[in-house]
């Protein structure tokens, strides 16, 4: 209701590309089978805001929202989030198989994947919603069903067996000549120092020619030793985005290939991928200059020396923010103790103030204790599934304000320190410290931070 521009102009391309059919927004009123989902506008700085179909959100405790009643029992289990590490072990072993060759990383963005599995047409109106002045009977999956994601799954799947079905096809280089000329290719020094990499018992190389493209939700990544072989790859992909997909008719519907992304492609051994900076010369993974700008310029404005207090929201975002570094900076990790610590005080300090002074918080926590609410006996599991809900709710965005403390104010003040652009500091991790390996060596210790343990073989 805030943004009827953006919505509007979210459903006309919605509309556009097949993804819904508006009709007057009446009769949802007067069928038994239409259904209206609640809709909520994403805004995220550096993103296009997006219009997601809610169907989570509850407000009564015995309100029924889509993605209680939809099943996924039989959905296909997501497997795309091990695609990240999946790239680093393949950009591991081709190095070890590969000591002095540079390796080139390429990428695809697939278009609308979520969006691309089609809804049965009896369930269309279960999946509808009311936006811009229309009743949407929803034809494609929408973005924020329980099944968004594993609808998608075997056609991901689908695109990454294809990939290696059509690698070593030099007539899919000839057919996909007007793709594979809109990208860009980077020059790279032949005299650049390349890191090795170790074989062990787990990686031991590969002479594999055809390794699948990795997709992570819609990122499509790819490795090739040559320029020959990342234009087969390349090519190969976007055959098998076209089979999967459907070959581009824009009349109809939209390029399955993102070509707005695609244009900006510059095939290179350092490229940015999943927010992360990836290099298969220094064999490393670090962060984004820009985002380590952007963590930097939050601790100087919202967390700047002079602030003495903090809520608990703040603390997790900021949190949240510091734990990415350790995306490209394992050691991150154990830096953020005392921020951790004060968030849980925090915690527990809102839910006591809120015991003392919000009668809706005592009322859910005397609710819980004795299982007195006002429903019958089949209805109580949602009355307190909704009542944690609730109390979680009030607990983690209280106002409340807590002191920064000595220890707190420490890790700011380190973080701030280190992430100067002249610290020095390197925000990144070698790959051979991330992916799976043989150890040479197993330590022992034990949970005493004073002392020195010890162990007996016998």
């Amino acid at each position: 209701n805030d943004h009827p521009e953006l919505v509007k102009k979210a459903m006309n391309k919605e509309d556009r590309y097949s993804h819904l059919v508006p009709i007057d927004e009446d009769i949802c009123r007067v069928s038994a089978y239409l259904r209206h989902t609640i809709q909520t506008v994403v805004m995220k700085p550096g993103k296009n805001d997006r219009l997601v179909w809610d169907g989570t959100t509850t407000l009564l405790a015995l309100d029924i929202v889509m993605n209680q009643v939809t099943p996924v029992n039989r959905e296909a289990p997501i497997t795309f989030g091990y695609v990240k590490i999946q790239l680093y072990i393949d950009i591991y072993n081709t190095r070890i198989s590969h000591p002095y060759v540079i390796i080139l990383l390429g990428l695809a963005d697939i278009k609308a994947c979520f969006r691309f599995p089609r809804i049965h047409p009896d369930l269309t109106g279960a999946f509808g919603f009311m936006a811009g002045g229309f009743y949407n009977l929803a034809t494609a999956m929408v973005f924020g069903s329980t099944t968004s994601a594993s609808s998608w799954e075997p056609f991901r799947r689908g695109i990454e067996a294809l990939s290696v079905a059509y690698a070593d096809r030099l007539d899919l280089v000839i057919k996909h000549k007007y793709y594979l000329d809109m990208i860009s290719w980077a020059e790279e020094d032949q005299t650049t120092k390349i890191t090795p990499a170790f074989p062990c018992a787990i990686n031991t190389g590969t002479m594999d020619a055809s390794l699948p493209a990795r997709i992570y939700v819609d990122d499509a990544l790819l490795l090739g030793i040559s320029r020959r072989q990342m234009e087969l790859r390349l090519a190969a992909l976007i055959e098998a985005i076209f089979v999967i997909m459907g070959t581009p008719d824009t009349t109809v519907r939209q390029c399955p290939l993102a070509l707005d992304k695609w244009l900006d492609l510059i095939v290179a051994s350092r490229q940015r991928m999943l927010g992360l900076i990836v290099d298969t010369n220094s064999m490393t993974v670090g962060i984004p200059p820009d985002y380590v700008a952007a963590v930097f310029d939050l601790l100087n404005t919202t967390w700047h020396s002079s602030r003495r207090r903090f809520t608990v929201g703040e603390a997790q975002r900021l949190t949240g923010k510091l734990g990415h570094l350790a995306e490209g900076a394992n050691w991150v990790f154990h830096l953020l103790t005392h921020l951790y610590a004060s968030i849980a005080y925090a915690l527990s300090e809102n839910k006591r103030l809120l015991s003392d002074m919000s009668p809706e918080f005592r009322n859910i926590c005397l609710s819980l204790k004795t299982g007195s609410f006002p429903c019958s006996v089949k209805d109580q599991v949602k009355h307190i599934n909704f009542a944690m809900k609730r109390a979680a709710h009030l607990v983690h965005h209280a106002k409340f304000q807590y002191n920064i403390n000595k220890t707190m104010r420490q890790e700011i003040e380190f973080f701030r320190e280190k992430l100067l652009p002249e610290s020095g500091i390197a925000w990144e991790t070698p790959i051979a410290h991330i992916i799976p390996r043989t150890p040479t060596f197993t330590s022992f210790g034990d949970s005493c931070l004073e002392g020195a343990g010890g162990y007996c073989i016998s």
